[in-house]
């Protein structure tokens, strides 16, 4: 999140080969969002749209979350208030996905 939200460009790719090797561990509606909020925003930042629109959408999908799927802890793991800054950046890329 730190390389796609501080647009450290030269540190893409390595950010890019993490998030694939670390995509089976996506557990919480949190750990999607942040995933695909940083595709997005690397996307967008090396001028790809068209992913970035995709990438941004499956992200502000993980905010429509309402329950973690955990019977006991039902909001843990979900998108916070705290994120509504990024959630602003990802609905400019969506088009304003709703």
């Amino acid at each position: 999140m730190l390389v796609a939200t501080q647009n450290l460009e030269s540190y893409f790719q390595d950010a890019l080969q993490v998030l694939e090797e670390n995509e089976s561990q996506l557990i919480f509606p949190v750990d999607k969002f942040k995933w695909y909020a940083a595709h997005a925003l690397i996307m967008a930042a090396q001028g790809d749209r068209e992913a970035a629109k995709e990438q941004a959408i499956r992200a502000l999908d993980a905010t429509k979350t309402s329950h973690s799927g955990f019977r006991y802890h039902p909001k843990v793991g979900l998108v916070g208030a705290e994120y509504e800054a990024l959630r602003d950046r990802l609905l400019a890329l969506s088009g304003a996905y709703c």
